[in-house]
């Protein structure tokens, strides 16, 4: 076992990244944070930490804070799509669900 795999595991940095996960909004969200993997780079990790904080200060500022609702999972439709495959009218309607949610976050953030 590597030390930065002893040292992860010590942490118990895959419970920890589940528990993160909990309190993401998306599908999208809770992936990404049970990424097992560290960032590259020192400056990887201050860019993501600059990027969180951002978003964070975003949230505070906003009346009800950054609302991911509408935000729906394309991935599967998306691949189906990229295979030559058809989207379903269902996955239509979630993709404009999900181009709706992007508008209205767009804003505040713009």
């Amino acid at each position: 076992m590597s030390a930065l795999q002893e040292t992860l595991e010590l942490l118990e940095w895959p419970r920890l990244c589940e528990h993160l996960a909990s309190f993401a909004s998306t599908v999208q969200g809770r992936r990404h944070c049970k990424i097992d993997s560290l960032p590259a780079s020192l400056s990887d990790s201050l860019a993501l930490q600059e990027q969180t904080l951002e978003m964070g200060s975003l949230d505070g500022v906003l009346d009800g804070g950054l609302s991911f609702q509408g935000v729906r999972d394309l991935a599967p439709t998306l691949l189906r799509c990229s295979k030559g495959g058809v989207a379903s009218g269902a996955a239509l309607v979630e993709a404009a669900d999900t181009l709706a949610a992007a508008r209205r976050l767009r804003r505040p953030i713009a």
